[in-house]
């Protein structure tokens, strides 16, 4: 090293807020549960998105519960409110993401939507609108503006009939339940 020149100090002053034996405060504050939420090692992992007091807005979580019987170190299964920020947060490291929610369109109530979003983005006319606060489709597409969009990303929506307050899913996504769990166990499966 030449004279007059001294090494960098990784040291940084303490700050009065601190005490000498605790790390600062995160910049951004999560709560115990929601950093135990935060995925980190399966490469799969799938997301029941939906608020379980809103009728059929309800089905993500309900596909979710359904699924955890699903046991493989490489596959995680979570339940999500739909807050597009958290989402980000919590599919970053995986390799495939699948994203599970109820949709509004045109179409009949029960009909299966799928779609690989990480090849293009999800119609406005089905994806456009949500109950959860920054929505699903919302989260991809800044994820994709700021390349944070995992490899794979397949988005199941099934059309709801109901968003009204209550615990029940209508007839008809009841009656389609099961065919969007078999198609889920089909591709989750090695």
């Amino acid at each position: 090293m030449a004279i007059g020149m001294h090494k960098p100090s990784n040291h940084r002053p303490l700050d009065r807020r601190e005490t000498p034996n605790q790390p600062p405060p995160p910049s951004i504050v999560l709560s115990t549960k929601e950093q135990e939420m935060i995925p980190t090692s399966p490469s799969i992992r799938l997301f029941g998105i939906g608020n379980p007091f809103r009728s059929d807005d309800a089905v993500g979580r309900l596909v979710a519960q359904q699924l955890q019987a699903l046991t493989s170190p490489s596959i995680g299964i979570y339940e999500s409110d739909g807050d597009g920020a958290k989402l980000i947060d919590q599919w970053q490291g995986a390799e495939t993401v699948y994203l599970v929610d109820a949709v509004s369109s045109s179409q009949s109530p029960g009909t299966l939507h799928r779609y690989e979003a990480h090849k293009q983005p999800l119609p406005q006319a089905i994806f456009g609108r949500s109950t959860h606060h920054w929505g699903m489709a919302d989260a991809i597409e800044m994820a994709r503006v700021l390349r944070k969009l995992p490899p794979r990303i397949v988005v199941y929506g099934i059309e709801a009939a109901n968003f009204a307050y209550g615990l029940e899913l209508s007839p008809a996504v009841q009656a389609a339940l099961p065919e969007l769990l078999e198609r889920l166990r089909h591709e989750l499966s090695p």
